[in-house]
């Protein structure tokens, strides 16, 4: 059965275990990574307005779960970072039926993604493109609270956790992937607190 296993490193040699998550066992030699969060941990904006919403309670964790080295289905298990230093798991050996009540559970298998996805406070930002590859979208799917309402693609949620506090709302800006004036392809984007990066290579 595959878990996740939380550590305490407060002696770099001895690591203590803290808690244990269970995975859903069909995940079995699948290619597990994370996507950690880059927005601050210190002096986060005062207004959920603010671009990139950091609000240190809803600061967010994606377990990016791929079958194969190949494989274009790929799942993101989205929660809040703060599950892992819960009191409420320390020490506890948590069964998949138990702790997925907590997460979100997204299906990529109908977009092609270009690169990884940007995870900055509450919200997930990742590029996709159309089938000729010659546009792309930027898609930002936000978990701040108060945020303006935008539609939602409910086929691609594949799992909501009932104790999750997290509720999506996901909006795209379309740009082109190919800049035909320099002969440039859009491969991948980045995030700061403020700024939304492009990164383009030569073909």
């Amino acid at each position: 059965m595959p878990c996740l296993i939380v550590y305490s490193i407060k002696n770099v040699q001895q690591p203590v275990p803290r808690c244990r998550f269970q995975l859903p066992a069909t995940w079995k030699n699948s290619i597990l990574s994370f996507h950690e969060n880059d927005a601050p941990r210190m002096d986060p904006p005062k207004s959920s307005a603010a671009l990139f919403y950091s609000d240190p309670a809803r600061r967010l964790l994606v377990l990016s779960v791929r079958p194969s080295p190949r494989a274009k289905v790929v799942n993101w298990m989205i929660f809040l970072e703060r599950l892992f230093i819960s009191s409420q798991f320390r020490g506890v050996n948590m069964e998949w039926n138990d702790w997925r009540q907590f997460v979100l559970i997204r299906n990529t298998s109908g977009t092609q993604i270009l690169g990884r996805p940007s995870v900055v406070g509450s919200r997930i930002l990742y590029l996709d493109q159309d089938s000729s590859g010659t546009k792309a979208r930027i898609n930002a799917i936000n978990f701040a609270p108060h945020c303006d309402s935008a539609l939602t693609s409910q086929a691609m949620w594949d799992f909501a956790g009932e104790r999750s506090l997290l509720v999506p709302t996901e909006s795209k800006r379309e740009i082109s992937s190919v800049n035909e004036r320099d002969g440039s392809k859009l491969l991948d984007l980045r995030a700061t607190e403020d700024n939304i990066v492009l990164l383009y290579v030569r073909v």
